[in-house]
């Protein structure tokens, strides 16, 4: 993970939440020549447009893409809210095409976190009386 900046490392545990979050802002990052729609990302990445639809009112939400309705369409571009945002993006997206594996630990790192937090919190479900403390 030598390869992360800490803005690209806090941006991959803070903002993206799955690996489809990712290939989304990616792609959009790649190709800013036109504003994108669900159908259109669902097809490049095949995905459900149902998931698409989800992932990118996701990051539209946390900052990341710009989305705007023109008529019945609603349309997605790559336009964060900060030019930092821009730069930290842009990096993660020369970080990800020369080595993806430094950015797939980070995300399963986080992926495991979550999954030992809800296990955890299931087990203690179970509990009977406090815990006793150490």
């Amino acid at each position: 993970m030598a390869d992360l900046s800490p803005e690209v490392h806090q941006l991959l545990l803070e903002s993206l939440e799955s690996y489809e979050q990712l290939e989304v802002l990616l792609l959009l990052c790649r190709d800013r020549s036109e504003p994108w729609t669900a159908d259109r990302v669902g097809e490049r990445l095949r995905l459900s447009t149902l998931v698409t639809t989800k992932v990118m009112d996701e990051l539209a939400r946390g900052g990341l893409l710009h989305q705007e309705r023109i008529e019945k369409s609603l349309l997605f571009t790559f336009r964060p809210e900060s030019a930092p945002m821009v730069a930290i993006i842009e990096e993660l997206l020369r970080v990800y095409d020369d080595n993806c594996l430094d950015v797939i630990q980070v995300m399963n790192s986080r992926a495991m976190g979550r999954a030992r937090s809800a296990a955890r919190g299931f087990a203690d479900a179970f509990l009977i009386g406090r815990r006793k403390e150490k």
